[in-house]
């Protein structure tokens, strides 16, 4: 493997970390697919977009990852389909991602009908 490969494979698991830290703050935009909007430490606006589609009912998920800078150039573009060695991170990544918000989800639902 190549060292930018490795790093690639390195800031994911990363990413992974703080997600389950609940670090980051990921929106749904649709049912398959979530975003992370901030600005890095230059001052650079980006967005992180991952998003999980799949052919059919019994057919694995393709995940497609992307960062985008604030005018949309794209500087990472990751899918499973052309690189099955991201499959397993990227699944967790989004199984992550998922849990995480269906929680505040349903503590919110909870807090509404004061349950908790």
């Amino acid at each position: 493997m190549n060292n930018i490969y490795e790093k690639y494979l390195d800031n994911i698991e990363v990413l992974i970390k703080h997600t389950n830290e609940g670090k980051i703050g990921w929106r749904k935009t649709n049912p398959t697919t979530y975003i992370w909007s901030s600005i890095n430490k230059t001052n650079t606006k980006f967005t992180t977009i991952i998003q999980a589609v799949t052919d059919g009912p019994w057919e694995e998920e393709t995940y497609y990852f992307k960062i985008l800078k604030h005018d949309n150039e794209v500087v990472i573009d990751i899918d499973t389909e052309s690189n099955e060695s991201f499959f397993s991170l990227l699944q967790t990544l989004y199984n992550s991602i998922f849990n995480n918000i269906e929680k505040k989800n349903l503590d919110f639902f909870n807090e509404i009908l004061d349950l908790e």
